[in-house]
């Protein structure tokens, strides 16, 4: 989406090539008047480029937002803390799974910070990743911030150590239909099929 100052500007540089050339008040040579055209026919050119390229052109989608799969099939960009230094102590709770998922959260912090939490915590702006979700109690509540854990703990389990291949497990339990389809994609160009 354009910022507001491209339409506003291509309204003035209109009202400017109007006022000037439709009453005729300006005075003065005939190349300044070709140049005061030539000029606002580019700035109009440029601020209809400026629309249109994030439109049609090859980032058609505009820019990264969290949750859009990125070329290292992540779909957020790790932040904070990786380690578990955050992560609620397991023996806190009263309840054996919340005492499991905490735990497991704190054995394996580095690759949950690099996982996206379906629930949208992180959507939201509420957590930066799936691990932060296990730095306040909210995965206590949460039956997406549980198997997001369940499913990293189980492919670390099956020796599988690169985030993206265990955010596609993820994916394929808890995306949306069009995040799966994309990740699909980018699984089988990587030739993980």
């Amino acid at each position: 989406m354009p910022p507001p100052i491209l339409p506003i500007a291509a309204f003035l540089a209109t009202l400017a090539l109007v006022l000037t050339w439709g009453r005729r008040r300006l005075t003065g040579p005939v190349w300044f008047r070709q140049a005061q055209l030539g000029l606002t026919v580019l700035l109009l050119a440029g601020v209809f480029a400026a629309w249109a390229v994030p439109r049609y052109g090859p980032d058609a989608r505009g820019p990264w937002e969290v949750g859009e799969l990125r070329a290292n099939g992540l779909r957020l960009v790790p932040s904070g803390p990786s380690d578990a230094s955050a992560v609620l102590d397991p023996s806190s709770f009263e309840h054996p799974m919340s005492r499991e998922l905490y735990g497991i959260a704190a054995e394996i912090p580095a690759i949950m910070n690099q996982l996206y939490c379906w629930c949208g915590c992180v959507k939201q702006g509420r957590h930066r990743s799936a691990l932060a979700c296990y730095e306040d109690k909210s995965a206590v509540g949460c039956g997406v911030c549980q198997e997001t854990a369940r499913i990293a703990w189980r492919e670390v389990q099956d020796g599988v150590r690169d985030p993206a291949r265990i955010q596609r497990a993820v994916d394929r339990e808890w995306a949306p239909p069009g995040a799966r389809d994309e990740m699909a994609e980018f699984a089988r160009k990587r030739g993980w099929e």
